[in-house]
């Protein structure tokens, strides 16, 4: 699996949004999963971390990310 983590995307003048993208071995294209976590998590969180895993294993590409303004900040 290969990780690139704690991409900051942000719109100009607007709150950031964190994500963690996870590739599965070999050549793409992927389909994807996209992990939205509820009011009280994060993507650094709980379960989340482990999620990727089993799908990257079946072949799928996965992000994970944090909804701007739930309580997390970039660093």
């Amino acid at each position: 699996m290969r990780v690139f983590a704690d991409i900051n995307l942000r719109k100009e003048g607007g709150k950031p949004l964190m994500a963690d993208v996870f590739l599965p071995e070999g050549k793409g294209p992927f389909a994807v999963v996209v992990c939205c976590h509820g009011f009280k998590g994060f993507k650094d969180w709980g379960f989340f971390p482990l999620l990727p895993a089993p799908f990257t294993a079946a072949g799928l590409a996965v992000i994970n990310f944090d909804f701007s303004c739930n309580g997390t900040r970039p660093g």
